[in-house]
């Protein structure tokens, strides 16, 4: 191929275009001029020849846009020509699964931080709308700790970036207009740069391109070598299977640039501009003047959209700086005047609070008596839910509440109303029923009449008894004694009206029967001198078993038809009641081994004499035999008080006598002597009395002096009263009383005793 005059000849260098296309080589100097940024020879990759005017034409643009082709080449700056040492390590996350992959995968992640500038996260997920969760994460299998971590906020359209700073604290970013949770598939590049610089920032693309970004952040902390063992990855793609999505693919990007990312999501992102100012460079040291003007003219104009383009990206990255600032002072109260509560958009009276999740409000609950989401209402109807009223009164509800009408006739009881189901549930209507036939009229009934009460109501029924008639008619008395016709009583008796509106009879004094029939009574005892022909068999109906002595209970021993009373032989043992030593027992032996007045029949001592028959403990068993006299259960010989039960033997003064019986229970007397005892001769000679013990009845008979001492040993009770008992047989009768307490007193008695 020939060169036309004027033409240079130059090869220029697709480098990864795998082999040389000839052109028309001219100065092969000048094609080893023309070197990539990383100081690599164009020609030194294969180059494609190709010729280009000496002086200015339109064709110098194409010229241009092919060298410029070539700039833009996939090339990250690296030296040589074989690609491959500048391919990123690119890890499919969604293939990590086994424990041995996982330890290979984090000590990869750990080389390749140390060395790399830029981290990206690329992955393709469909999410329900308003869902998410975590994206990606390493965390220490240890503590769990969060070393990186990416989680998708679909309720607020965010991405939140935490990871461990050089400090060990958690550190979060918030990257906003992520609107991702829409039931689509998205693809989401989280790109983390300036790792081996001083300034680490983040940027967030979603479906290829940029939606925010956040600059100025801490470092993020190295993974130390002895802790490599202990690192996890972990997915969110099972849960996001479990809300109905899906993760389609997850790839870890360690280097590179946003090109090759670019590439893999086939999103076309521009390359360095390094390479297009360094082959600008080497084209205008090769081209003419006119071109070197040209190229100048567009490296200028290229300069200036690039400083437009930082500008505008500066002005977002300083925009979204100020709108976190704003989102983390509005927790502290600093935030904007327009409210999402004005206007209140909740239910009318239900409180509206601010909140940071969507939609940026959250209602209180509803007023009472009203159920709903605080936002729509609606009233609760208390009567279908509760059935708060009494049977029989209709509960009608009320927006909002309820209230029941009042009890039904025949019962009394409160009203109730008030608002809501809980307060419907406590509070029911009680409605008691009213006894008509208690309210002092018969409930409306005939006087007397009967009156049955029943629930809610009443009914008359007939008449009472000893009456006849109806309710309309009324209700008369079946005997009156006002006329003699009617009047049921004997001649010799007369009516007793009864409280309960019967009439009953009763015979005069001196006449006895059941009132309806009366027979003279000579002894007035109630029973008549002659049988009287009764109807109902009255007992007071039957003849007088002693016409002429009065006997009313008609004791008759010997059942002989004539009473104990009149009987001259009560026990009809053959003996007269003179004679006999049991009148009212049969003995016609008449033994008595005790030789006293009782015989062995009747004798409740019938081997000791006993004259007085005394049994204080009413036992059938005589005290002159008894060996429990007062029937307490302890035997007389170990008794403090034999004749006064005392089972618990109580002596507070340890005199060997009890309390009970004790005339100074509080001081020791055994010998039951006043302390005024000493002078008993002195008194004797003056005529004083002397001192003796108790008597059965637990009181003390003494001298005066002793009567004293004993009121100052113990002092009187003037609350309570009492009688001295009477003085035992053959002894004087009391002279004075005390009243004392626990009803013991001391009594005088005569010197002789």
């Amino acid at each position: 191929m020939k060169t036309e005059p004027g033409l240079q000849s130059v090869t220029v260098s697709q480098r990864w275009g795998g082999g040389a296309q000839a052109g028309n080589p001219r100065s092969q100097a000048e094609i080893s001029a023309l070197r990539d940024p990383s100081g690599q020879s164009l020609r030194s990759c294969g180059v494609w020849s190709w010729a280009a005017p000496s002086h200015t034409s339109p064709y110098l643009l194409l010229q241009l846009l092919l060298i410029l082709h070539v700039a833009v080449s996939p090339h990250d700056g690296r030296a040589g020509c074989d690609p491959r040492p500048w391919l990123p390590a690119v890890i499919d996350l969604l293939l990590v699964s086994e424990a041995r992959q996982m330890a290979s995968i984090t000590h990869k992640i750990r080389m390749e931080l140390l060395t790399v500038n830029d981290v990206f996260l690329l992955s393709t997920f469909r999410l329900p709308p308003k869902q998410g969760g975590t994206l990606f994460g390493l965390y220490s299998k240890k503590d769990n700790t969060r070393w990186l971590e990416v989680s998708v906020v679909g309720k607020i359209n965010k991405v939140l970036v935490r990871y461990l700073r050089e400090d060990n604290k958690l550190h979060s970013v918030n990257l906003q207009h992520a609107h991702v949770a829409d039931g689509q598939s998205h693809t989401v590049i989280v790109r983390l740069s300036g790792l081996r610089g001083d300034m680490l920032s983040v940027e967030l693309y979603v479906d290829c391109k940029q939606v925010d970004s956040s600059v100025g952040l801490p470092e993020l902390s190295e993974i130390p070598l002895a802790e490599v063992e202990s690192i996890e990855v972990r997915t969110g793609q099972k849960a996001y299977q479990r809300m109905q999505g899906f993760v389609e693919s997850m790839k870890l990007i360690l280097g590179g640039s946003m090109s090759r990312v670019g590439a893999l999501s086939e999103c076309p992102f521009q390359g360095d501009e390094s390479i297009h100012s360094a082959v600008t460079s080497a084209l205008a040291s090769i081209l003419g003047e006119q071109t070197k003007a040209l190229v100048t003219q567009l490296t200028l104009f290229n300069r200036i959209l690039t400083d437009l383009r930082e500008d505008i990206r500066d002005q977002v990255k300083e925009m979204s700086l100020i709108r976190n600032t704003i989102m983390e002072c509005q927790v502290c109260g600093f935030h904007e005047h327009r409210s999402r509560c004005n206007p209140n958009p909740c239910f009318s009276g239900v409180d509206c609070m601010e909140t940071y999740e969507y939609p940026g409000y959250r209602c209180g609950p509803c007023p009472p008596g009203l159920e709903g989401n605080g936002t729509h209402c609606a009233d609760i109807d208390e009567c279908a839910h509760a059935n708060p009223c009494f049977p029989g009164s209709k509960c009608i509800n009320t927006a909002p509440g309820f209230r029941c009408e009042p009890c039904p006739r025949g019962y009394r009881g409160n009203t109730v109303s008030g608002v809501g189901a809980d307060y419907a549930k406590a509070s029911k209507q009680v409605c008691t029923d009213i006894d008509e036939c208690n309210d002092g009229n018969n409930g409306g009934c005939d006087p007397n009449s009967i009156c049955t009460n029943t629930l809610g109501s009443y009914k008359c029924g007939p008449c009472k008894s000893g009456f006849v008639g109806n309710q309309t008619s009324g209700c008369i008395p079946q005997r009156s004694c006002s006329t003699p016709t009617s009047n049921p009583c004997d001649i010799n008796g007369f009516c007793v009206f009864e409280r309960n509106g019967e009439i009953s009879c009763a015979c005069n004094v001196g006449w006895a029967g059941n009132g309806n029939v009366c027979g003279q009574d000579t002894d007035l005892d109630g029973y008549p001198d002659e049988p009287l022909p009764c109807i109902d068999n009255n007992k007071h109906c039957k003849q007088d078993n002693c016409r002429l002595t009065p006997n009313s209970g008609q004791e008759d021993a010997d059942n002989d038809g004539i009473g104990d009373q009149c009987d001259d032989d009560a026990d009809g043992d053959g003996i007269k009641n003179v004679e006999d030593n049991c009148r009212l027992f049969p003995n016609k032996d008449q033994q008595n081994s005790d030789t006293d007045s009782f015989g062995d029949a009747c004798d409740n001592c019938p081997n000791v004499p006993n004259n007085d028959q005394r049994d204080t403990d009413s036992n059938g068993e005589g005290d002159a035999c008894d060996n429990d006299i007062d029937g307490d259960g302890i035997p007389n010989m170990l008794d403090n008080c034999p004749k006064v039960p005392n089972p618990l033997q109580t002596d507070r003064d340890e005199d060997s006598v009890g309390d009970a019986c004790d005339s100074c229970p509080e001081m020791s007397n055994p010998t039951q002597v006043w302390p005024g005892a000493a002078s008993t001769r002195g008194d004797r000679a003056r005529g004083g009395r002397a001192v003796l013990g108790l008597d059965g009845a637990g009181c003390a008979w003494g001298s005066q002096a002793g009567i004293r001492a004993c009121a100052s040993a113990r002092r009187p009770d003037p609350g309570r009263s009492s009688r001295a008992p009477a003085a035992p047989a053959g002894k004087a009768p009391a002279r004075s009383r005390l009243r004392w307490p626990r009803a013991r007193r001391c009594t005088s008695q005569g010197a002789g005793v």
